[in-house]
């Protein structure tokens, strides 16, 4: 029974990561879409157009998108650890 709730939770646990990770790409790669489509990129509103905007280096860590997927990604390693440490208590 501790086996199959192990087997439900873990992938459970890291779903929320997969889509803060997921989330954190999109917002990462708007820019080069909006490039790509022929657009122009504004950085300080994070907005694609066509007019012409400066470029604003924007460091990932400024990403709020980031942080949430680094405190999933935290969390899911963690509880993984506690699930397969029961897991492992419950054999022997």
């Amino acid at each position: 029974m501790r086996k199959g709730i192990a087997l439900i939770l873990g992938p459970l646990v890291w779903l929320p990561t997969m889509v803060a990770a997921l989330v954190f790409l999109r917002e990462w790669f708007a820019p080069d879409s909006c490039l790509n489509e022929g657009g122009s990129f504004n950085y300080a509103t994070w907005q694609c157009g066509h007019t012409h905007n400066a470029f604003i280096a924007v460091p990932f860590y400024r990403f709020g998108t980031f942080w949430l997927f680094v405190a999933g990604f935290v969390a899911g390693a963690v509880a993984s650890g506690v699930l397969r440490s029961r897991s492992n208590a419950a054999r022997g």
